[in-house]
């Protein structure tokens, strides 16, 4: 079994997934890890029963088609507002590259479909006041990126999906209610290649004791 500082890192984001599908007992394993993670109880009065909420969908699906349809349609849009964005306002234009390189494969290509994708969950994290839906989705994604880890699984943040909390079609697929909830995602599934450690700097490099 590994150790705590060997799952850390171990931990990489998986581009290629092999066709198996993992058995929903292992999901279920790493959506234990993510429920887990902490939440922001005074922003909503949900309690610890109503906070959190997953939807997983499986690989050869007609909701894993019809997920794919809808990202694919928002990083269309997306596209077009970033490009016209970046139209009238150049100096952002090459800071901006990766982003629009991104936006034009999902939208060429989809995301899940082409990407091979296993398993797509999403978790959706209620919104409330102040909005800090998205910095506990970070932490409950991490936590289940670490279990995938220890249990052999790849893991890839799909993050596009946290553009979609409002969108009225993706939000019925998923059964929320739009706007209610913060989004974020990722694929699980059994990574393709063995994957090269993590490359950071010594702490001490990046550290400074006051």
């Amino acid at each position: 079994m590994l150790t705590f500082d060997e799952i850390v890192a171990a931990r990489r984001s998986t581009r290629s997934f092999k066709p198996d599908v993992p058995p929903q007992a292992e999901i279920e394993h790493i959506l234990r890890a993510g429920l887990l993670g902490p939440y922001a109880g005074a922003a909503h009065s949900l309690g610890d029963m109503g906070f959190r909420r997953f939807v997983v969908i499986r690989r050869d699906t007609s909701p894993m088609a019809h997920a794919d349809a809808l990202i694919t349609a928002r990083a269309t849009e997306l596209l077009a507002e970033l490009s016209a964005r970046l139209t009238a306002d150049p100096a952002q234009r090459e800071a901006s590259q990766g982003w629009v390189k991104r936006l034009e494969l999902i939208s060429r290509n989809g995301l899940l479909i082409a990407g091979g994708v296993p398993w797509y969950v999403v978790v959706a994290e209620a919104r409330g006041i102040p909005p800090v839906e998205q910095e506990t989705l970070a932490h409950c994604l991490e936590n289940m990126w670490l279990q995938a880890t220890a249990l052999g699984l790849g893991f890839r943040l799909l993050s596009i999906t946290s553009m979609l909390g409002d969108d009225p079609a993706f939000c019925s697929l998923l059964g929320l209610r739009p706007g209610a909830y913060g989004l974020n995602g990722c694929a699980l599934g059994y990574p393709e290649h063995p994957l090269p450690p993590a490359t950071r700097p010594d702490v001490s490099e990046v550290t400074r004791w006051l």
